[in-house]
């Protein structure tokens, strides 16, 4: 049986430990300044660990040249067995010549299947990533690739050359790539494009390209390529902060119809210019996934306004189960929160829904108005409804109160009104119906900030004590105009409530000395 992860935080430590018995370490040495001296005593130290299959070693900020990084490189190799390996170099100075001799020594680990790098700020550029990549090629093992370049300045053909050289490495089916704020650009999104279109074995991608300056042509040319990843079950897309528009929108939802064994998308195109008719013709083009079951889609601050009916374009999907959709400040205001719930009240296969409307005006009105269509999502099981700062009040919260006593298989539900403009009479009403809730384990409540007072807080609590198969409450009722007495009282209620097995309660700041 293989040893527990064993951790040094020294590097003297590790150096006095039983460096042949070990199969896992981890060893953290960030900001140690250890330097050329310490890396060689690491790199004699590692060419002893001959049982080693497992090794995270943490060497941010350290001082590490490129000869640093060759000396280290040979410690590795020694590693006959080594199969998983987490390396962070972020914030030293390998450069080109460093980097192309840690791939020249990973080449020569061919047991490797699971590789993890961090090489932010680490001064590589395109050349020196395309030499690393190519030795990873010779990794024939390799299953697994994770890469964190965050804010490199890598420009435009770094990722493409790092991606056509991990074409060759014939097993790899998980991709990882973080790229944020890096100056890409739409070539660097081409090339990008093109360099993926032949890693036809990826099951697993993940790419995270936020601030780059990317358009609608760069957009188009990487869906072309992703288009081609016909292999691929699980894509996380992270566009966040470009310049997208709703032509590039469209092009993207239409190749990911090519991806036929697509079961999960997590999609983030927050902050970009897609508008209504951009969030329409994506949304139709992704009810068309026939495996899809799992989608996350983010389109904070896109303008999308209240005319808008993606959703009944989603609901149309035949396979779509766990659904989460991000629409924080899209002016949506009444009648736009009501198109949206209207339309995904058309899907019976939806058992997980996820919501985050804050901000966007919804009110009283288009509180109740999509209260009633949710009403229709009979078999949801879990529930999350964000709709913070919305000038929502009584009527608004009574009527979803009343929406959640539809839902018979209801077991999660996490409900966020903070910042509304709800008082006693709105607490009661949604105390009341959710005991009504008959299966509901898990129910995570942030009332934070309205006016629900001494005796709405109370109301609400006895209701929570009602609801029998309870196990895990979170409960936040923060800036409620409720008495520093009550809320110790309240705390009390809430901590003898029958068959909690978890429970979390922020009722001001009420010390534990004082209960």
């Amino acid at each position: 049986m293989d040893q527990q992860e064993q951790k040094f935080e020294s590097l003297e430590n590790f150096l006095e430990s039983s460096l042949s018995t070990h199969t896992d370490v981890s060893i953290e040495l960030l900001y140690q300044s250890i330097g050329a001296k310490g890396i060689s005593d690491l790199s004699s130290g590692l060419q002893k660990c001959s049982n080693l299959k497992s090794l995270k070693l943490d060497l941010e900020s350290n001082e590490i040249g490129a000869q640093d990084a060759a000396i280290l490189g040979s410690g590795l190799v020694s590693c006959d067995n080594l199969t998983n390996l987490y390396l962070n170099l972020g914030e030293n100075h390998i450069g080109d010549e460093g980097i192309s001799s840690i791939g020249s020594a990973l080449a020569k680990c061919t047991k490797l299947t699971t590789l993890s790098m961090n090489l932010e700020k680490s001064q590589i550029g395109a050349s020196g990533i395309q030499e690393f990549a190519s030795s990873l090629g010779k990794c024939s093992n390799l299953s697994s690739f994770e890469l964190n370049a965050f804010r490199s300045s890598i420009g435009e053909t770094f990722a493409s050359n790092l991606v056509s050289g991990l074409a060759n490495c014939s097993n790899l089916s998980a991709l990882k790539l973080q790229f944020k704020n890096n100056e890409i650009g739409n070539l660097g999104a081409q090339n990008l494009g093109s360099a993926l279109s032949n890693c036809s074995n990826l099951q697993n991608l993940t790419l995270d390209l936020s601030s780059n300056s990317i358009g609608n042509e760069g957009l188009q040319d990487l869906s072309s390529g992703l288009a081609k990843c016909s292999n691929l079950t699980s894509l996380v897309l992270t566009l966040m902060e470009n310049n997208i528009d709703e032509e590039s929108t469209s092009c993207l939802g239409s190749a990911l119809t090519n991806c036929v064994n697509l079961s999960k998308l997590i999609l983030e195109l927050n902050i970009n210019r897609i508008g209504n008719k951009g969030a329409l013709n994506l949304c139709a083009a992704l009810g068309n996934c026939n495996k899809l079951s799992d989608l996350h889609l983010d389109l904070t601050e896109n303008n999308i306004q209240n005319e808008s009916d993606f959703a009944a374009a989603l609901a149309k999907s035949a396979s779509i189960q766990i659904l989460t959709l991000r629409l924080w400040d899209n002016n949506l205001e009444a009648n736009g929160a009501i198109n949206l719930c209207s339309g995904l009240a058309n899907s019976d296969k939806i058992q997980t829904l996820n919501l985050y409307l804050n901000e966007n005006k919804i009110g009283n009105e288009g509180a109740q108005g999509m209260s009633q269509s949710l009403s229709k999502c009979l078999n949801l099981s879990s529930l999350t409804l964000e709709l913070s700062g919305n000038s929502i009040g009584n009527n608004g919260v009574s009527g979803l109160g009343s929406a959640l006593t539809n839902f018979s298989n209801l077991s999660k539900l996490s409900l966020n009104l903070g910042i509304n403009d709800i008082s006693k009479e709105g607490a009661e009403n949604l105390g009341s119906s959710l005991t009504k809730c008959a299966n509901l384990s898990i129910l995570d409540l942030d009332i934070y900030n309205n006016k629900i007072g001494n005796d709405g807080a109370s109301s609400l609590v006895s209701s929570l004590k009602k609801c029998s198969k309870l196990q895990t409450l979170n409960i936040n009722l923060y800036q409620n105009e409720i008495e520093q007495s009550v809320q110790i009282k309240l705390k009390n209620k809430l901590q003898k409530i029958k068959g909690l097995t978890t429970l979390i309660n922020i009722v001001e700041d009420v010390d534990d000395e004082d209960l």
